[in-house]
């Protein structure tokens, strides 16, 4: 009797061995978070969620909507690279799912240090008229749908050459004060730089929109593919139309000081699944494009 009951057991053993073939190999007890001191408003989470030969597809949620997040192949693992709005709190979680098994995963949002810039402004930029108020109302809805996109397959890698030259005036995630005002954390870099210097694409992409907005003055919007964008603002002239497709390197327009602007300069900013963050992280050594090691190599 003892050799059938431990026949049975093994047997059993066996059957759910076998029944598991073909499932994935990590569950979400096997997730982790490679990078903590890059999750926090205005950063990204890397998580890994699989082995290299599986290719989920990943989500997340952006206020209340699933993104799609770009998932990619680095030693021997399958990860998820997903950006925290600056619209989160430090200590609040956010969470990625795969779409075949539902396994999550709960990234803690860190916190980091802001510095407080004081700006002045001509009050037709501050003291907007209703006519103007439903104008930014309808483009920040422009913008906000046009990185809501996933293109998938076009992007190689994540470290982006410099798309200008110049100095670095206020960094990402700044809490503006404007006019003695507080106001909502910058929401790009700003590079200074004199009207006319030369605005190059920083990796390969297609102009997804060429436009003027009434803060961001002249524009241009760039899909890098895998619902990875970049925004250069208060632009002097444009060199693309809208759908052009652009090699890393070529120019497409000129810094300026057009929509809001104290002086001339280039308003870089990125967003990924949906959510904007620091395009300083696809460049910096501690960031995101070198830890994962899917840079181009400096020339």
């Amino acid at each position: 009797m003892r050799l059938i009951a431990l026949f049975s057991v093994f047997f059993a053993i066996f059957l759910l061995i076998m029944s598991g073939k073909g499932a994935p190999s990590f569950s979400a007890s096997d997730m982790r978070v490679f990078m903590e001191d890059t999750a926090y408003p205005g950063g990204v989470a890397l998580v890994r969620i699989g082995a290299s030969n599986e290719n989920p597809r990943v989500f997340t949620k952006i206020g209340g909507a699933p993104r799609e997040v770009k998932t990619f192949i680095k030693n021997g693992s399958r990860y998820a690279i997903a950006a925290i709005s600056l619209d989160y709190e430090p200590g609040a979680e956010i969470t990625l799912w795969r779409e075949d098994t539902n396994a999550t995963f709960l990234v803690q949002v860190g916190d980091k240090d802001r510095v407080v810039q004081g700006i002045s402004v001509s009050r037709k930029m501050e003291a907007l008229d209703k006519k103007t108020v439903k104008r930014v109302g309808e483009e920040r809805v422009i913008l906000r749908n046009a990185i809501a996109q996933f293109n998938a397959n076009r992007l190689a890698e994540m470290r982006f050459s410099p798309p200008t030259n110049g100095r670095l005036s206020a960094e990402f995630g700044v809490r503006r004060v404007i006019n003695g005002k507080p106001r909502r954390p910058h929401g790009g870099a700003d590079i200074a730089a004199p009207i006319g210097t030369i605005v190059r694409a920083p990796a390969p992409a297609r102009a997804a929109l060429v436009d003027r907005h009434f803060f961001c003055g002249k524009f241009v919007l760039l899909d890098h593919g895998d619902g990875l964008f970049t925004l250069y603002c208060h632009l002097d002239r444009h060199l693309v139309k809208q759908g052009d497709e652009l090699e890393e390197g070529e120019a497409f327009a000129h810094v300026g000081r057009t929509g809001r602007v104290t002086g001339p300069h280039l308003h870089w900013s990125a967003a990924l699944n949906g959510a904007w963050f620091d395009p300083l992280l696809l460049m910096s050594e501690d960031g995101v494009a070198e830890m994962l090691n899917l840079n181009k190599k400096r020339e």
